[in-house]
């Protein structure tokens, strides 16, 4: 499994471990050379994957979060004279964001 994961063998072996330590409880079983999740370890897995999840569902929403706390919306119907407002509003404030907003669908 280490050479997947592009690690050496002892640090693969010494991350489990330390898993296991913090965990208090052993997650995988040890055969020669071969390591597997008990059931334990199967049941960490589950809640792992979930802790990853939320992690990245959390990143994301604090991301736009900042965003949308970074950003002026212009509308406007005659976008040309907005053009020099724009370049100084951008260039007072390097922090926030301009997105120009979306075409209308004319039919």
């Amino acid at each position: 499994m280490a050479e997947k994961y592009h690690i050496s063998t002892p640090s693969m072996t010494r991350s489990m471990q330390n898993l296991e330590k913090c965990f208090g409880v052993k997650l995988f079983e040890r055969q020669r050379n071969k390591m597997t999740l008990n059931e334990t370890g199967q049941f960490a897995l589950v809640y792992a994957k979930k802790l990853l999840e939320e992690a990245d569902r959390t990143l994301m929403q604090v991301r736009a979060f900042d965003e949308r706390n970074h950003t002026i919306v212009v509308k406007s119907c005659a976008p040309a004279p907005l053009w020099e407002s724009i370049k100084k509003i951008v260039t007072r404030h390097p922090n926030f964001w301009y997105r120009p907003p979306h075409p209308v669908n004319r039919r």
